[in-house]
């Protein structure tokens, strides 16, 4: 078992370093603050992602170190552009102060994806846009009572009207015949067989049978 657990986890950290390795070149960004203004600040960097053996991969240079401001301190930022993802680098910056001033910074070297910023939530809104979902299905919406506009597709209504209410009829069905009886012909008042016609007067929808004061005894429906 501890063999298995032992791949497993080599196998995930593989995973890790491939999904994480989109590019073999990272940048990372180092930074002192403390340092007095105006000065030559040199960096050097050095890959200590072994610490048994360490490598100097940038001798001391002050190519590249940018001045900014901070509050009122002056800080010193250094962007190493050619790390390895997942290295860790130690940045030493040192200034032309007598005595020199130096401080260490440690970064580890991190790749995301090109469309990591696309996955970002947005201060100002809160919310993800969520563009396409026309490949899911089995949605069920709880409350949207913030908006309006929604309308069933045809699909959407022929479920409903569809949908077996009672026997073998269903609410078109039903929808059918009852319209029928209050605004199609009729025929057959005052006998014992009263009919009533579709709209189109082409089929009976209902005919019923009655007895002498007028009750059904039978009723044949045509909701079709």
């Amino acid at each position: 078992m501890r063999r298995i657990a032992v791949i497993i986890i080599f196998l995930f950290l593989l995973y890790l370093e491939v999904f994480l390795s989109v590019a073999n070149a990272s940048t990372v960004v180092f930074e002192v603050c403390g340092f007095p203004a105006s000065k030559t600040v040199q960096v050097r960097i050095t890959d200590i992602t072994t610490l048994s053996s360490p490598s100097e991969v940038l001798a001391f240079t002050s190519t590249g170190v940018v001045e900014r401001l901070q509050n009122t301190d002056s800080c010193y930022r250094y962007s190493y552009a050619s790390a390895t993802n997942l290295h860790r680098y130690e940045c030493t910056f040192k200034d032309n102060s007598t005595p020199v001033n130096e401080v260490t910074d440690t970064q580890l070297a991190r790749d995301y994806p090109t469309n990591f910023a696309d996955l970002a939530i947005t201060s100002s809104t809160g919310k993800v846009a969520v563009i396409t979902n026309d490949d899911k299905t089995g949605y069920t919406v709880s409350t949207v009572s913030d908006k309006t506009g929604y309308a069933l597709s045809t699909a959407g209504v022929s479920a409903v009207s569809d949908e077996t209410i009672e026997g073998t009829l269903t609410m078109r069905k039903m929808l059918r015949i009852m319209f029928s009886v209050l605004a199609g012909e009729s025929s057959g008042g005052g006998t014992a067989t009263i009919t009533f016609r579709d709209i189109a007067d082409t089929k009976n929808r209902l005919v019923t049978i009655v007895d002498t004061h007028g009750n059904r005894t039978s009723v044949t429906l045509n909701g079709d």
